[in-house]
């Protein structure tokens, strides 16, 4: 017997009583997923608003079945047998033996709510319903799904973070949708509280310290009851305890202690124990990694099983994208397993000797063809680069490892464009090791080359006379060339050029009776500067082309890019423009494969420089408003930005009398308005800056097989699902979902979903 019969378009949901941000396409998605399949689970990381999602689509769909949508809150089910209980009471059925029976002649949406708990007898419960109501649709919401065959998951992601790479207003920061709703949380408990240009750094930084996860943000905001925002910042900063929600919500909603004891709760002991380990690990990293660091009593495929537990209860976050698969724990999560494992220095000590592996390798390889995926590999490393580092400075008998480990950063810190970085690091380790010896020389000689790109001549040549004195005492060649190397950079500061090509000379003629080929490019490159320095235009050419001729038959980028620019600046000298707009043109591309916006600065200037050698001055004054603010991104012009103070001046000169004041700051300033990927299709020769929003990209060629590989991402599909559904190898399938990201340009499978949903 019944207690109620639904209706057509009615159903059991929650009042839905605050606003729902920035959700649209997780939306579209499911409800498309919704009219595919017949059960459709949503995954997450507690605090994601699964529950929320879940029931703002119910609540769109509830008119289209007949019988309406309900929801059922299994967190109090506690013991799976309760399941039926918890259904019959939600559709107002007074038996739970009949909901099956009930459920047979109706068409509706029923949402299991919150199953991770109870996730096998979910599965028993959606197989029985599914099988015998063939009009049933089920939603379920957990943390991780429910393991059948005919599920489609759809993994909920944080809210959108705001992006820092440019300043923030009061009036673009709530494009994000971590940013909106906070704000719109702030001000329903704190009447008045709007964004200013006093507070908006301050809520950017809160919402990405909370990682975008609406219930964190959720009950910081609430505490503007009784805090001011910048108390709510410091707060924060001292842990996450102090966010304690209301009685009337659920009980492991309370706090996001609660929230992590709740996801806990449901790992074994040996995903307990390995969530713990992970904490060491800052952002991402690879299975590779987790499996060395953490496999401290297990071996790798043991850790790599226990990582897919994790994964699938939504404690771990899988970043799908050009390169091998990565995982991440929100910072949130970080700290609560952080919290478990207490610290321990073995665990920071393995986590530090796989970083000194990955760098030794990132410097031994670094001179090839693969420089854009390596650097590429190492952004992704560098919070964990640096908790590396950072433990190597807390023991004694840990700084040698970390030294080795900052020198061999040298090229890494060099084309990021962190030469500051580079030499912090790399002063206080050499602080902590002041022992004579060849791993000492060897990081004195990268701690200078560093700073010889800063253009500071008494400090430059303080450290090169420190290096030279460090390597005569060593019997090691290439380190007593590369201390008369670091001598002649020094004097190129000065302008001493006759100093410089002498001992530049020495270390180049020392490099080759080593064969040291590499090390011959970088002072061939110094000895073009000093050419040039000197008026000696062809003599910095043939050096440039020797380097050209090396680097490309290597197929390396970083090196040729800096002897093309020295090779475009000697053939600007002898006025023939065609060369050097070819040099620069090739030059850009280079740096933009690379990945680096020093080198990007550093071509992009050069091309100013032609535009304005063309007699071209609207186009230079553009182009030097965007190296500009390339530079000021970087923090100043290096590379020896005083040598050409005089070519930047005269360029800047004629083009301020070309355009008039007026004019040139004018273009200058649109130059400098750029996005960076706009100012550089600009220098490769566009005729006006042009944006992607005025003309549209060429649709992503994708093959048929792929176009169908993308439909079934959208469906939820895992790499292993997609296998068994094409009948093809799981390797197969993870191939076609890489390209299809990599022609994308998308770095996760929800950006996959989201483009068919958009195209559908």
């Amino acid at each position: 017997m019944t207690r109620s019969r639904p209706g057509r378009g009615k159903g059991r949901l929650p009042a839905d009583t605050t606003p729902f941000v920035d959700r649209d396409i997780d939306v579209a998605a499911v409800k498309r997923l919704l009219g595919a399949a017949r059960l459709v689970t949503l995954t997450g990381v507690g605090g994601t608003g699964k529950t929320r999602l879940a029931t703002r689509v119910a609540a769109d769909l509830r008119s289209t079945f007949a019988d309406g949508a309900w929801l059922v809150d299994l967190t109090t089910v506690t013991d799976p047998r309760w399941l039926d209980l918890a259904v019959a009471d939600a559709l107002g059925i007074d038996e739970p033996d009949a909901v099956t029976g009930y459920l047979a002649g109706r068409e509706l949406l029923l949402i299991l709510d919150n199953c991770e708990h109870v996730v096998d007898a979910c599965a028993r419960f959606a197989e029985s319903a599914l099988r015998r109501a063939p009009r049933l649709r089920l939603l379920c919401t957990s943390r991780q799904p429910l393991g059948m065959a005919s599920e489609h998951v759809w993994e909920i992601p944080p809210l959108p973070l705001p992006d820092r790479d440019g300043p923030l207003s009061a009036g673009t920061a709530p494009r994000s949708a971590a940013i909106a709703l906070f704000v719109a949380r702030a001000a329903a408990v704190a009447s008045g509280f709007a964004l200013t240009p006093d507070n908006v750094d301050t809520v950017a930084d809160i919402c990405t310290r909370l990682d975008g996860l609406p219930l964190a943000i959720e009950l910081a905001a609430a505490q503007l009851r009784m805090r001011t925002i910048d108390q709510l910042a410091t707060g924060l900063g001292t842990g996450f305890r102090m966010l304690t929600a209301r009685q009337a919500t659920p009980r492991h909603h309370r706090t996001l202690q609660a929230t992590f004891d709740w996801s806990y709760g449901l790992c074994s002991p040996a995903e307990q124990q390995l969530w713990g380990r992970l904490s060491v690990f800052h952002q991402s990293f690879s299975a590779e990694a987790a499996a060395y660091v953490c496999g401290v009593d297990r071996p790798p495929h043991e850790v790599i099983d226990l990582l897919s537990g994790l994964l699938d209860k939504s404690v771990l976050m899988r970043e799908d994208g050009a390169g091998p698969v990565r995982y991440r724990l929100l910072e949130t999560v970080r700290r609560y397993g952080l919290e478990l494992q207490g610290s321990s220095a073995e665990l920071s000590r393995r986590h530090r000797d796989w970083y000194v592996q990955l760098a030794r390798r990132f410097d031994a390889e670094w001179f090839g063809p693969g420089q854009p995926e390596a650097l590429r590999g190492m952004h992704k490393e560098h919070a964990n680069l640096r908790a590396a580092l950072e433990f190597s400075l807390g023991m004694p008998e840990e700084a040698a490892a970390g030294l080795e480990l900052a020198t061999c950063l040298g090229e890494y810190w060099l084309v990021c464009g962190q030469v500051h970085e580079g030499r912090y690091w790399l002063k206080r380790l050499l602080d902590r090791n002041p022992e004579p010896g060849r791993a000492r020389a060897a990081a004195l000689v990268a701690h200078c080359a560093l700073g010889v790109t800063r253009g500071e001549p008494a400090v430059s040549l303080a450290e090169a006379r420190r290096v030279a004195e460090a390597t005569r005492m060593l019997d090691d060649p290439g380190l007593a060339a590369d201390g008369q190397r670091m001598l002649g950079m020094a004097a190129l500061l000065s302008h001493d050029v006759p100093t410089a090509r002498q001992r530049l000379m020495t270390a180049l003629a020392e490099y080759a009776k080593l064969d040291d080929r590499v090390r011959m490019v970088h002072t061939r490159l110094a000895l073009a500067t000093a050419a040039l320095l000197s008026g000696d235009p062809t003599r910095a050419a043939v050096l440039a082309e020797q380097n050209r001729v090396f680097c490309e038959s290597r197929g390396e980028r970083s090196l040729l890019c800096r002897s093309l620019t020295a090779a475009a600046h000697a053939a600007l000298r002898s006025d023939d423009l065609t060369a050097a707009a070819r040099y620069t043109r090739r030059a850009i591309e280079l740096a933009r494969e690379v990945g680096s916006i020093l080198l990007l600065a550093l071509a992009v200037e050069r091309s100013a420089w032609v535009a304005g050698g063309q007699g071209d001055h609207q186009r230079a004054a553009r182009l030097l408003g965007a190296a500009d603010q390339m530079w000021q991104r970087l923090g100043r012009r290096m590379f020896g930005g005083g040598f050409w103070r005089r070519t930047d001046a005269t360029c800047e000169a004629q083009a301020r009398a070309a355009l008039g004041e007026a004019g040139f700051r004018t273009e200058f300033r649109r130059g400098a308005a750029m996005p960076r990927d706009e100012a550089v299709g600009y220098a490769l020769g566009a005729s006006d800056a042009v944006t992607t929003a005025t003309v549209p990209a060429p649709a992503p060629h994708l093959t048929p097989r792929e176009r169908q590989v993308a439909a079934l991402v959208a469906e939820g599909l895992s790499n292993r699902q997609i296998a068994h559904r094409l009948g093809t190898s799981q390797r197969t399938a993870e191939s076609h979902v890489e390209n299809i990201l990599r022609k994308l340009a998308f770095t996760a499978r929800t950006q996959i979903a989201a483009w068919v949903v958009q195209r559908a």
